[in-house]
């Protein structure tokens, strides 16, 4: 569904937004989200499944990826327009920690 909406858009660019307006700008917070339920609804979301899945969730799930990958802290923090790389670490400390367990019990597996 996203490649769909992407290819309906003049902007393509990697950069560019998915959803956005006619000058390729982010759209507001009600249209995105009429977006979103566009989208679950496509991939057959419905009811309860719904729930829990919003834009926050998505901006979560973004971030969480991106630490699993081993993104630096400071490229997350600039990507999801933090001022201060420590407001992005205080709210991703628990998944941070994490990688530290992981990394740790890796030393194990040898």
């Amino acid at each position: 569904t996203l490649e769909r909406i992407r290819s309906r858009s003049k902007f393509t660019a990697p950069n560019d937004y998915i959803v956005c307006t006619r000058l390729g700008k982010v759209g507001n917070a009600r249209n995105v989200r009429r977006c979103l339920e566009h989208i679950l609804a496509r991939c057959k979301f419905k009811g309860d499944d719904v729930d829990g899945r919003s834009l926050h969730s998505l901006r979560h799930t973004f971030v969480s990826l991106l630490l699993s990958k081993g993104v630096n802290i400071k490229i997350i923090s600039d990507l999801v327009g933090h001022k201060k790389v420590s407001t992005t670490y205080n709210i991703y400390a628990h998944l941070i920690q994490e990688q530290v367990n992981d990394s740790v019990n890796l030393l194990d597996e040898e």
